[in-house]
């Protein structure tokens, strides 16, 4: 079974590595809310990491709650640090 590091891989982070990425997800996001029409949503994420996926979700679709779930305490102190912001 392959492993991974994942404290090791969170405490490298380097959020301008991420900037492609969060442009591609931002423009997927945005055209795929043209299709949702839901109140008052709610995003739960498992895996969460960053929570920047959740965070755009969240924010295009104007959620109110958003919970994130992670194993890893680093990730999840990125997450808070992303959400403050």
């Amino acid at each position: 079974m392959l492993q991974t590091n994942w404290s090791r891989h969170w405490k490298k982070y380097n959020r301008i590595d991420y900037r492609g990425w969060i442009k591609f997800v931002n423009r997927a996001y945005r055209d795929f809310s043209r299709y949702i029409k839901v109140k008052n949503p709610k995003i739960i994420e498992l895996g969460a990491g960053t929570g920047l996926n959740s965070l755009l979700l969240a924010k295009i679709l104007n959620a109110k709650k958003v919970v994130l779930v992670d194993n890893n305490d680093e990730a999840l102190k990125i997450s808070k640090i992303n959400f403050k912001k």
